[in-house]
């Protein structure tokens, strides 16, 4: 069976063994995070390594590390590290993020966020995509890592627009600030589907935008093609 592989302007991922594949949630994230003034980022939940990837290629003076508890896509991230030109600077590892140590600049996620009331999860893929009771979530991702942040760290995450009003408690309660706020819709008259979101240690007003992927089917919209210009091969 012919390997899946997803080829970007200055890098290309193997994503066959991983959790999740190569998607538009894993590409915004990484186009979206602010990686300015981040020397020590940890992409949690990496699988397959794509958003490490992209973000080893924006942030060049940066040590990134990803992790992730599938042995899978670590074995999977490893090799498409190994293939890139930023092997140097990047570490994988078969980690779970739920019990780390550690400080970083920039904690940065595509996180598991469906909460369908799932209690308990077999397949790899789906506990990739649920969030679990003790395990790995948009809330539990952002109570650990304002523990794990420096003195101007900032977390970044991507998900759908339920998790909001959880995770504005948890920041509140953890001393961080709401940052920046993005709500993704697929086209003008949809629903807003994602949120990219960032907290932080810093106390900034609130940054507020919204971004539209298409004019219609198959037409990108001029805003999303400046954003992952630098990644698709399309634009």
């Amino acid at each position: 069976m012919r390997e899946r592989y997803f080829k970007f302007k200055q890098f290309g991922v193997y994503h066959q063994l991983s959790a999740m594949k190569v998607g538009a949630d894993a590409v915004l994230l990484g186009a979206w995070t602010d990686v300015s003034n981040a020397q020590k980022i940890l992409d949690v939940g990496c699988g397959c390594g794509v958003i490490t990837l992209m973000l080893a290629q924006r942030a060049d003076q940066s040590l990134i590390e990803g992790v992730d508890i599938d042995e899978a896509s670590v074995e999977e991230a490893q090799r498409n590290v190994n293939d890139s030109q930023w092997c140097d600077r990047v570490i994988i590892s078969n980690k779970d993020f739920m019990s780390m140590q550690g400080q970083w600049d920039l904690i940065v996620s595509n996180p598991p966020y469906f909460d369908d009331g799932v209690q308990v999860v077999d397949d790899s893929r789906m506990q990739a995509r649920h969030a679990m009771e003790d395990g790995l979530s948009p809330s539990t991702l952002l109570s650990m890592a304002s523990k794990m942040l420096s003195e101007h760290g900032k977390v970044s995450m991507i998900c759908p627009p339920l998790w909001l009003e959880r995770l504005r408690m948890i920041a509140d309660r953890s001393g961080l600030s709401f940052q920046r706020l993005t709500r993704v819709k697929g086209n003008a008259d949809a629903p807003i589907k994602r949120l990219l979101l960032e907290f932080g240690r810093d106390k900034f007003p609130l940054d507020e935008s919204d971004l539209i992927l298409e004019y219609q089917r198959g037409e990108a919209t001029a805003q999303y093609r400046e954003l992952t210009k630098d990644f698709y091969l399309k634009f």
